[in-house]
């Protein structure tokens, strides 16, 4: 493939997304919806999906807000407990869903709502509140892991002004979650302080929760986006591989490592300088001042 090609490859990619995000966004203009729920996986890219809708609707002449679950969690004391007697913090009941409800029907009546916000380092509620009111061309997006759990979804009223959408990230090529556990496997290295060993161990525990507590509930979305770029794997060959190398010899985890280098072998390398600043891998590849690293030849694209 010659660069050019590459180019166009990525530019048809990027173009594709913002392509289905403009779709929804017009389509939930013309729907008159009120709160739009947003859920997906981890790694699937909600962050910048619920900001590029509330971009591309606010385009569209719709006031936009941004609503995270995450900002509803309990105190670490009242969250409920696993069987080993350790907090539950993937559990739907670890999410104030008293306030929750309350919020709801303030957006879907008109009122002025208080938005909670959550510290994760202190492990509770700060003393920060975010107003919202939904005006008659408003709207707000829920963005979360449990958004589309009826015990969430049933705590607004008027359904018919509710539109939900499941996140996720696939190839039909790979196995199953493997776009994610690479996307998630460099992130955490350059965002979270979190080294290869440290992201396999957490991986199954990630993927059983989300069989327990996400997949069951995306048939109750009216819409599903893949959020897959068929480039990302060589942008993120180079970090990748960088990452895999920091389990220590004699890993537990040696053999899921190397299934994933195998899968690369095959991919050629890009430079991260060719994904677009806007795009949703911007969430996952290595911070810009570290990226000269990875530096790539353009002649052997």
């Amino acid at each position: 493939m010659t660069d050019s090609q590459l180019r166009e490859k990525i530019y048809s990619d990027e173009l594709n997304y913002n392509n289905e995000v403009m779709f929804y966004a017009r389509l939930l203009k013309k729907m008159d919806i009120k709160i739009l729920l947003l859920a997906g996986p981890s790694c699937a890219g909600k962050t910048t999906t619920s900001e590029r809708l509330r971009a591309s609707l606010c385009e569209n002449g719709i006031e936009t807000f941004v609503l995270s679950l995450d900002d509803f969690y309990l105190t670490r004391d009242l969250v409920p407990k696993t069987s080993e007697g350790k907090p539950d913090f993937e559990s739907v009941y670890a999410l104030d869903l008293p306030y929750i409800r309350e919020c709801f029907v303030g957006l879907m009546t008109g009122q002025t709502v208080q938005v909670p916000t959550f510290d994760f380092n202190l492990h509770g509620r700060t003393d920060v509140y975010k107003e919202i009111k939904l005006k008659g061309n408003s709207m707000c997006i829920v963005e979360g892991l449990h958004a589309l759990n009826p015990v969430i979804s049933d705590c607004a009223t008027g359904s018919d002004r509710l539109f939900k959408i499941y996140l996720d990230s696939y190839s039909d090529s790979d196995k199953p979650d493997a776009t994610r556990v690479i996307r998630r496997l460099v992130r955490d290295y350059h965002y979270r302080s979190s080294d290869a060993n440290r992201t396999f161990e957490l991986w199954d525990n990630v993927i059983e929760s989300e069989r327990i507590n996400i997949r069951p509930f995306s048939r109750y979305a009216n819409a599903t986006i893949n959020t897959y770029f068929d480039y990302e794997k060589a942008a993120l060959k180079a970090p990748l591989i960088e990452v895999l190398n920091t389990l220590k010899p004699g890993s537990i985890y040696t053999k899921k490592a190397e299934e994933l280098r195998r899968s690369m072998e095959s991919v050629n390398e890009i430079p991260l300088s060719y994904v677009p600043s806007d795009s949703l891998l911007q969430e996952f590849i290595p911070p810009l001042e570290i990226r000269n690293r990875y530096t790539v030849d353009e002649e052997s694209t």
